[in-house]
């Protein structure tokens, strides 16, 4: 399972709840490429140099990431993916589907807490977890889950 870090939550207009988070495994590949534009450049290959450079500012510009919509106005939760490397699927789950939208906590980066959104569903399967994003635990979580929960109960 990959994992989405993300900064904050977005309310738009229609009173939907919108979460952005960009791809943990961008900064391994980052680095991998810092690597080897290193090994390029002492090699004089200024063609792949070229090319490096280029993909290395495309990843900067426009990172691998993951949009969690609770959308208000359709009443589901649609996950959508961007970016190179990005997961070719997209989910769409009812709101009558879900049973509990859960902060969980899921360990620390950067000396702050990660908190796990996750989505807890009862469907026709017997229900399960869907992760939905990692944030980093900030004074807005209260806000959100009210938010959440809210927007749910309607």
């Amino acid at each position: 399972m990959r994992k989405y870090y993300g900064r904050d939550h977005r309310m738009r207009t229609d009173g939907s709840i919108e979460l952005d988070g960009t791809w943990a495994g961008v900064q391994p590949i980052a680095l991998g490429l810092a690597a080897a534009l290193l090994v390029l450049l002492l090699l004089h290959s200024v063609i792949l140099l070229g090319c490096g450079v280029a993909f290395a500012f495309y990843l900067l510009v426009l990172p691998t990431r993951r949009r969690v919509i609770f959308d208000a106005s359709a009443r589901v939760l649609r996950i959508e993916h961007a970016g190179p490397f990005r997961e070719r699927w997209s989910l769409v789950i009812p709101f009558s589907d879900i049973g509990v939208i859960r902060l969980t906590p899921a360990g620390r980066r950067g000396g702050r807490l990660i908190r796990a959104v996750i989505a807890r569903t009862g469907g026709l399967g017997g229900g399960g977890e869907v992760y939905l994003i990692s944030l980093a635990e900030g004074a807005r979580d209260s806000a959100l889950e009210e938010s959440i929960t809210a927007l749910l109960s309607v």
